[in-house]
């Protein structure tokens, strides 16, 4: 089934199904990490997980979930309970019609408060698979790490992608990019510098000017997110004094009017996850808009639980064509087995 019929179906469902929501249950959860996960904005030792269960009428029911992640997007983990709370109340006895028109205006102020609920209420009429093994994710590593990065690249045999999370430190970051280009096998992989917003403008020409004369360059896919989300001017200013280095933008991007905007200023990539898109019926139409306007699509979440990476997986063996490989819905991969 082709990605237009995909969403055309889960608007039907949707639309006639005459089931009302008897329940919503919110409960928290914290995974302790296999090891410490290194953003430019916070360093994380666990995953605080908010998980949302919706219960129907007839008896089933559909777990969502969302990670708050305060610096990458503006909801405190207090914001998103708050909402989440509230919205269980207002929704018990709805059709998931009427609920979904009742949190779809909330999704571009607060996206990351909104998912859970989206997500819950779509994967009603959209299965995914159980995780499977071998699937090809990138791999994630930080330039505050720079021994660490120099040994997974090293042994690494296979042609893989590598995450770097830089952090807006331009010595430090291009300390490491330039111990990395002196592993001897560094020439075999691809690289994914992300800074979360970590660059000012000044500091993000100086990077950018440094990765053009570094023979990295060649192997780099692109610059993710290197200015805050709101500062489209400074990412245009990039791109038109820097057209040979690709970026990719993330936090930017929430709903298909900016995956339009960020088009027209010739951005590249844009990154799509469920806990910033709303739920899967708006990560399918986000996914085909950008598809359309031939841009590159990267997909899934390095900060969540197999709950919604699971429905990221499926999206990619749905649609392999529509995105950029590999995927970046590893989450679950980072979490400790014992705290899962």
């Amino acid at each position: 089934m082709t990605i237009s019929a995909t969403i055309d179906k889960l608007n039907n469902d949707i639309c006639h199904d005459s089931r009302l929501i008897y329940h919503i249950s919110i409960r928290e959860n914290s995974y302790p990490l296999k090891k410490v996960y290194e953003l430019s904005f916070v360093t994380l030792e666990k995953f605080f997980v908010i998980e949302l269960e919706i219960g129907l009428s007839d008896g089933s029911k559909r777990t969502a979930e969302v990670v708050p992640l305060l610096g990458y997007s503006s909801e405190s983990p207090d914001d998103i309970k708050n909402y989440l709370e509230k919205m269980a109340i207002k929704l018990q006895g709805q059709t998931l019609l009427k609920a979904r028109y009742s949190i779809i205006p909330d999704i571009q102020k607060t996206p990351f408060s909104t998912t859970a609920l989206l997500t819950a209420i779509d994967s009603f009429f959209f299965d995914s698979l159980e995780l499977q093994h071998g699937l090809p994710f990138c791999i994630p590593t930080s330039s505050k790490e720079i021994h660490e990065m120099s040994s997974i690249v090293t042994n690494l045999k296979n042609n893989d992608t590598i995450k770097i999370k830089l952090s807006g430190d331009y010595d430090l970051d291009v300390n490491a990019l330039n111990v990395l280009s002196r592993v001897p096998n560094h020439s075999l992989h691809r690289y994914r510098l992300d800074a979360n917003q970590a660059y000012e403008l000044d500091s993000a020409y100086e990077f950018f000017s440094f990765l053009r004369d570094s023979k990295l360059l060649r192997y780099v896919d692109y610059v993710e997110q290197p200015l805050g989300a709101e500062d489209w001017e400074g990412h245009e200013q990039l791109l038109k004094n820097y057209a040979d280095i690709p970026i990719m933008l993330d936090e930017s991007i929430v709903t298909t009017s900016e995956i339009v905007r960020a088009h027209k200023i010739g951005v590249p990539f844009v990154k799509l996850k469920l806990f910033k898109q709303g739920g899967i019926l708006e990560l399918l139409t986000a996914s085909q808009l950008a598809s359309d306007l031939n841009m590159g699509i990267v997909l899934g979440n390095g900060v969540a639980t197999k709950i919604s990476n699971r429905v990221e997986i499926e999206l990619y063996h749905r649609f392999k064509e529509l995105y950029h490989a590999p995927l970046e819905a590893n989450g679950f991969l980072k979490i400790h087995s014992k705290g899962f």
